[in-house]
Formats: structure tokens, C-alpha cells, sequence
């Protein structure tokens, strides 16, 4: 199927009605490349599966890969993918909420409840990329926006002293 590699991470955003892509942003791995349209639909469709059996799908782990799903005011559908040991779900959650609230600052929330022209949006969603980059970017300062707090670990507290 699919293998992440590394310290990936894959993000997926869709439409929650139809489960057209919308974009796919990644970083990490050996190549950056397009998820195949298979894979994006089998991720999508095994959401949708569980919420038309209301069965809420959040996340699910494989031995390589953490996978957390998140749906925004039943129009937007995020997914992320993280071959990144250190990842949880807490994580993964919080960078999906802050990729939609950049979504949200960048296009505004009418615009993307209300989108009545799939292509157009995924026109105007080009205007995130560079913001949605940032945040699945290891080691940027970015306490503010996920409400972590940052701190450095020395080996000797002489170096404090100093």
C-alpha cells in the first residue's frame, strides 16, 4: 500500500461531503510525493464508513504510521499521517485544529462551510500552503499557536550559571 519513511508527516484535507481532496501537504521521508488517489479514498471512506454506522473514528495506529482524523463544521475532513515516533494523538489532534483555523484565518469560516465551487477553493486554499507548511515543520518556535510550552535540556546547569 503506502509507507511512510523517516520522520514523515502526510496531511490530508478533504470534503467531508464528497471526499474530493482538496490538498495534500507533506514533510519528511525520502521523496516528497502525491499520495495515490487510493489510498486518500480508503482513508477517507473508512471515516465515513464509521460515522454512517455512528461509530466516531479519531485515530488508529499501525506498527510505522499513526493516522488521526478530524471533521470541521461538517465540511472539512483533516487527516494527518506520522511515521514520527514521538507523535500522539493529543499532537496530531492539535495540528489538525491548527491547520483548519489557518484555514479559517486565510479564507474565512463562511468560505469554507459554504463552498459552492470545489475548484475555486482549491484555488484560494493555495494561499495556506506556506502557513500549513509551518506547522508540520519539527523544531519552530510555535508555543503560541499549540499552547506547548518550549524549553531546552542542558547536560550541566553551569551552563545556566554562566
Amino acid at each position: 500500500m503506502w509507507e511512510e519513511t523517516g520522520d514523515s508527516v502526510t496531511l490530508l484535507c478533504l470534503t467531508a461531503s464528497s471526499g474530493v481532496p482538496l490538498y495534500c501537504r507533506s514533510r519528511g521521508g525520502a521523496v516528497k510525493q502525491q499520495l495515490p488517489f487510493s489510498v486518500i479514498g480508503s482513508l477517507n471512506g473508512v471515516h465515513m464508513f464509521g460515522s454512517n454506522l455512528d461509530a466516531l473514528l479519531t485515530a488508529a495506529c499501525t506498527e510505522n504510521t499513526r493516522v488521526v482524523w478530524k471533521v470541521f463544521h461538517n465540511s472539512i475532513t483533516l487527516i494527518v499521517l506520522s511515521s514520527d515516533e514521538g507523535a500522539s494523538d493529543f499532537s496530531l489532534g492539535r495540528l489538525l485544529e491548527n491547520v483548519f483555523n489557518a484555514m479559517v484565518l486565510v479564507l474565512g469560516l463562511e468560505e469554507l462551510v459554504n463552498a459552492r465551487n470545489i475548484e475555486r477553493l482549491k484555488k484560494d486554499l493555495k494561499a495556506c500552503y506556506r502557513l500549513v507548511d509551518s506547522f508540520l515543520e519539527p523544531g519552530k518556535c510555535s508555543a503560541d499557536l499549540t499552547h506547548y510550552v518550549e524549553c531546552a535540556v542542558v547536560p550541566s546547569r553551569a551552563i545556566l550559571q554562566e
